[in-house]
């Protein structure tokens, strides 16, 4: 259950909604990258498990976790995943763990939920004409959410 390679099947089956909560916290415990590759398959958490998910989620942004040196790929693998989640609880999350806001993935998570701040520092880690891969489709989508 702990090992990172694993996260995103154990992701999708917490994210099924056929997981307790008891089962949340062992998985939150072991091998917290699950529970946010869990959220790339939901965008509102409607159900109790997804409720839990994202409570728990934050619980380990809030821990202190995320800033411990020996936890420094682990972060940006939490935010990597966290940069392909929507919801309305992405913003906050991505926050919590890059609080100063200059993170790459941590600044692609938040403009993909809206926040135009976001975008425009994201934009400014780039030299006119350089082309980072993923960046213009991710722009593309984003404006594509405003025009639904």
């Amino acid at each position: 259950m702990s090992e990172p390679y694993f996260a995103e099947v154990i992701g999708i089956a917490l994210a099924s909604g056929q997981a307790g909560m008891a089962a949340i916290d062992q998985v939150a415990a072991a091998n917290p990258l699950a529970l946010f590759s869990a959220m790339r398959h939901f965008r509102e958490p409607r159900t109790s498990a997804q409720q839990h998910i994202v409570k728990a989620s934050t619980a380990w942004a809030d821990s202190g976790a995320p800033e411990d040196p020996r936890n420094a790929f682990l972060r940006q693998a939490v935010l990597r995943a966290l940069a392909e989640c929507e919801g309305p609880h992405v913003i906050g999350l991505s926050k919590r763990i890059d609080d100063r806001g200059t993170d790459w993935w941590a600044l692609r998570a938040r403009f993909r939920n809206g926040d135009a701040a976001a975008g425009i520092r994201l934009c400014g880690h780039f030299d006119p004409g350089v082309r980072a891969i993923g960046h213009v489709e991710l722009i593309e989508h984003v404006l594509g959410k405003g025009r639904r």
